[in-house]
């Protein structure tokens, strides 16, 4: 069975894209193109045939130019199965829908709340943003043969608008981080970020609550702005950072390895508060504690299992202080590593998330 999967947004080695969906789906027998608008030559990687229309040059481009791009290379796909990964690609979706195709919606965040933090926009614009994607949503959602969604708030709200819509958490692959071994006698006295790098990211607090110690943050990742990375890198706490830029998965481990805490520090927008980060799995399965926001749920999670500490973001004091709290005590780290490892091991893996990947995929070939 040929599937596609598409995205105008997402870059071809994305982590749930890529490494999961796709990997997965093409190592259990189905064969797998993955379309990416980023102009770079097609290839093969784990057997995914992985191919390429040209790369906007601004997000307008992307919403108009690249989604025309990104439709006449989509009819001539020879593929029942298509799965799409952008809410921009709603209508594209409804189109394939209504030509016979069966469409699988992934929904990585909740795109209404999103919007309402998007830093370009104005509050009023925002909001009325917000309440058209909410529109977008259900005309086109109930055409959807599936929706995989990140959690569970997400998935009561669209259960509303279509019932075929089921939980693909962001937990991480097993294999990939956790035969390593931490050494903490031998690690550097550093904390690590890695993602996407924005203000509401909450990086300008992070990094200004580190300008009296001697704690090195790894950060790696890109800035969503240029604005926003003139003013942190001139903050006094900027001689802390070590700045890693983009790195792979390969060199992810170099930094597990010498880090003591995996950092999440987003501030509390609407599209925060119940997410599901790759990273946060991520850090767990290296065997890393985890700082993070104190948000309910992971507040919650991360007591229950004794996996690392929570603090304020929006307070640097509060953040170095829970961060000394951890950093230096050896026991509780190491403790909190070897529990990090067996709540992944148990329960948080994507080896076990997969299947309803592939019951979800199974059930519509079945069908058509």
């Amino acid at each position: 069975m040929n599937i596609v999967h598409f995205t105008t947004v997402h870059p071809r080695g994305d982590t749930r894209v890529f490494h999961k969906e796709c990997t997965y789906l093409s190592n259990n027998n189905y064969n797998v193109k993955l379309i990416v608008a980023d102009g770079i030559d097609d290839q093969v990687i784990n057997g995914v045939n992985i191919q390429s229309i040209p790369k906007p040059s601004s997000r307008i481009e992307r919403i108009f130019k690249t989604q025309w791009f990104m439709y006449k290379k989509l009819r001539l796909e020879d593929a029942k199965v298509f799965q799409f990964h952008d809410p921009e690609l709603l209508f594209m979706g409804l189109l394939l829908k209504l030509k016979g195709k069966e469409v699988i919606f992934d929904m990585h965040e909740d795109s209404p709340a999103q919007i309402l933090s998007k830093p370009y926009l104005n509050k009023a614009q925002a909001k009325c943003f917000s309440l058209l994607m909410k529109l977008i949503e259900s005309v086109t959602l109930p055409f959807m043969s599936h929706i995989f969604t990140v959690n569970d708030e997400i998935v009561k709200r669209v259960s509303k608008i279509n019932k075929n819509v089921s939980l693909l958490r962001n937990y991480p692959i097993m294999s990939e981080f956790i035969h390593l071994n931490q050494d903490w006698n031998k690690k550097e006295n550093s904390i690590f970020y890695v993602g996407a790098i924005s203000e509401i990211r909450g990086i300008e607090q992070l990094i200004e609550s580190l300008k009296n110690t001697k704690i090195k943050l790894y950060l790696a990742g890109t800035f969503n702005n240029s604005n926003f990375e003139d003013k942190v890198k001139k903050s006094d706490g900027w001689k802390n950072v070590e700045f890693l830029g983009q790195i792979n998965r390969e060199q992810m481990k170099e930094y597990l390895l010498k880090s003591k805490l995996g950092i999440i520090p987003f501030l509390p927008a609407p599209n925060h508060i119940n997410a599901n980060p790759n990273k946060f799995y991520e850090y767990l399965s290296a065997g890393i504690p985890i700082a993070c926001s104190n948000f309910p749920l992971w507040r919650a999670f991360v007591t229950k299992h004794n996996i690392g500490i929570t603090f304020n973001p929006q307070s640097p004091s509060d953040i170095l202080k829970n961060i000394e709290l951890l950093i230096n005590n050896f026991n509780e780290l190491e403790t909190m590593s070897k529990n990090a490892k067996l709540i992944i091991k148990n329960e948080c893996n994507w080896e076990k998330e997969a299947q309803e990947l592939l019951s979800v995929y199974r059930r519509i070939i079945k069908s058509i």
